[in-house]
């Protein structure tokens, strides 16, 4: 089977090409890249597509200007548009704090985004190989992760798609050369302080020594952590629907219908509720998750403070997850629904207004007992106000709070 089949029997098993669609390709000048480009352009009478080209200097390496001439000249003599970006960096990186990778990253999607709705283009092509896979599912596993973090990249996440995410970097480059196709060679990828580069250059090829095919037994682990997480995906999504209140600033878990199932269905569903709340997982561990799925069988108080500033607690049968924040902000003031209940995670607590008989009525110092009769309009919760009082069960006269 030549590179091409191979290539085309990946567009169609994920599914990655329709008919008549408009494709981006992110072109860096390297072989990955450039082959991934030859490729598509073959194809793309085919299949029926229309392909553009966009191209990202970050302004870091000399070569960068060079790189940039290079991919130019390839549009050109391939007849096919280019739009070329350019942008620091490195100064993204030094005013953000963030690694040259991530700015590196959040740069081309920026721009990868603005160009895919300026040109009104259904999806963007990168070069990612199964090296890549390999090397990124390597990385996370040793940095600590799951079956979410093992599925690595992605074949497809819309509006992106990988059409060599099952070649191998040896196969492009033996393309590339057999047909004397021209690319350009990044030296930064040599640099040993970049955690993948040692990856690439010094642990991949030592776990070789042990299973010559030790990358494609990686890939493997993907492709089944994948197909493991949709189907985890699937199931959770008849679930979380009822058992998830999203609220602005905090959700809740109903424990009565979680409790019952799976231990992988509940940590997918605490997953996906603090996705939706905090956006992401980041800085979350192993020990986060276990923690808090001690408290859906505890009958406890304790209160888990978790990464992204939030705060989880159970209350009877539902687990509160919450934004925290400074304690000295001011009370709302805030109509509480009779019967109803409101919840506060900036103070940790929720306020329930329910009626009881008067022989219900017992010393709880975290209850208060009103008169129905005597309740007058809506009931409000406020901070306390100069002049403010209350007259206790039993007594005649007023008590200043």
């Amino acid at each position: 089977m030549t590179l091409k089949e191979k290539v085309l029997k990946t567009i169609r098993k994920y599914q990655l090409i329709s008919n008549g669609e408009k494709i981006i390709l992110a072109l860096s000048g390297g072989g990955d890249s450039v082959g991934l480009l030859f490729l598509l352009n073959d194809l793309k009478i085919e299949l029926n597509f229309s392909l553009q080209i966009i191209h990202i200097n970050h302004l870091i390496r000399k070569e960068a200007e060079i790189e940039e001439k290079f991919v130019k000249k390839i549009a050109q003599k391939l007849n096919l548009p280019i739009f070329i970006f350019k942008e620091e960096v490195l100064k993204y990186a030094q005013k953000n704090k963030l690694s040259l990778e991530e700015a590196g990253r959040i740069i081309r999607q920026k721009y990868y985004f603005q160009l895919l709705k300026k040109q009104k283009a259904d999806k963007l092509a990168t070069a990612h190989t199964l090296d890549d896979q390999a090397e990124t599912v390597l990385m996370r596993l040793l940095r600590g992760t799951g079956i979410e973090g093992l599925r690595g990249i992605l074949p497809v996440n819309l509006p992106f798609i990988r059409p060599l995410i099952e070649i191998t970097k040896e196969e492009i480059l033996k393309y590339l050369k057999d047909r004397n196709i021209p690319y350009c060679l990044d030296l930064s990828n040599q640099n040993l302080n970049i955690t993948r580069n040692k990856i690439r250059h010094r642990l991949l090829p030592l776990l070789e020594e042990y299973n010559p095919n030790f990358k494609k037994l990686l890939f493997q682990i993907s492709w089944i952590s994948q197909i493991n997480e949709d189907f985890l995906e699937q199931i959770s999504k008849k679930f979380i629907d009822k058992a998830i209140i999203m609220g602005k600033n905090e959700l809740e878990i109903n424990l009565k219908i979680i409790n019952p199932l799976h231990l992988a269905l509940k940590t997918k569903i605490l997953r996906t509720a603090i996705k939706r709340l905090n956006n992401n997982l980041k800085n979350f561990t192993y020990r986060n998750f276990q923690d808090l799925l001690n408290l859906f069988s505890k009958d406890t108080s304790k209160k888990l403070n978790l990464p992204g500033n939030l705060l989880a607690y159970k209350n009877y049968d539902n687990l509160i997850i919450g934004r925290r924040t400074s304690k000295t902000k001011k009370l709302p003031k805030e109509i509480v629904k009779f019967p109803g209940e409101k919840i506060f995670p900036d103070w940790e607590i929720k306020i329930s207004a329910f009626e009881v008989k008067k022989a219900e009525v017992k010393d709880d110092k975290n209850a208060a007992y009103i008169d129905l009769e005597k309740l007058k309009g809506k009931l409000i919760l406020r901070p306390r106000q100069n002049g403010d009082k209350f007259t206790p069960l039993g007594f005649k006269g007023a008590k200043k709070l």
